[in-house]
């Protein structure tokens, strides 16, 4: 049977305490579970998002910045495991038409890929030595994206114009001393 959104929350709110939450593509999935569960994630840090996230797609681009960063791509070229599509699944309904029993299998492939992936990637980083980069340039950085995102940024237009003519200034400066330089090796 389905579940309430209730006890899902406290699962998640108990697990991310223990080990972090393993997320295929933060940028999008962040935003989405903010704008369903709103800031309902107080005093965890993370300004009302969940918290304690890792990102395979991320992940995925320090190990191979070449290749392809969708799941099922992925799965298929890492772990040799061709994933069922969402249109083999819905048969042209929609998720909400199905019940759990319908989308467990589905719904459970990517999970169970997405923490496979991760263990991969991980290993790869941390031999690579990339991981603890990837941890302090990569996590925080998706936060404020997804917060961005969500909660939009106040520009000033006095600033812009202000950046604007100084990256003029600074063009023009460049320019007189580059383009001499090319006219004179031809």
């Amino acid at each position: 049977t389905n579940i309430t959104v209730a006890p899902l929350r406290y699962l998640l709110a108990e697990v991310h305490r223990h080990i972090p939450i393993v997320i295929h593509n933060v940028a999008f999935e962040l935003p989405v579970l903010f704008n369903a569960w709103g800031v309902n994630w107080s005093g965890n840090g993370f300004s009302g998002f969940l918290p304690n996230v890792l990102d395979t797609k991320l992940e995925a681009s320090y190990v191979n910045e070449n290749g392809s960063l969708g799941l099922k791509s992925l799965s298929r070229e890492w772990l040799d495991y061709v994933q069922t599509d969402y249109q083999t699944v819905t048969q042209g309904r929609k998720m909400s038409q199905m019940t759990a029993a319908e989308t467990f299998d589905y719904g459970t492939d990517d999970t169970i890929c997405t923490a496979a992936l991760h263990n991969v990637f991980e290993t790869i980083m941390r031999l690579e030595n990339t991981w603890n980069t990837y941890l302090d340039v990569e996590i925080a950085p998706a936060y404020l994206t997804a917060q961005a995102f969500c909660r939009g940024v106040p520009i000033s237009l006095e600033k812009v114009n202000e950046l604007e003519a100084i990256d003029l200034k600074l063009y023009e400066q460049s320019e007189a001393v580059l383009m001499p330089y090319l006219v004179a090796q031809g």
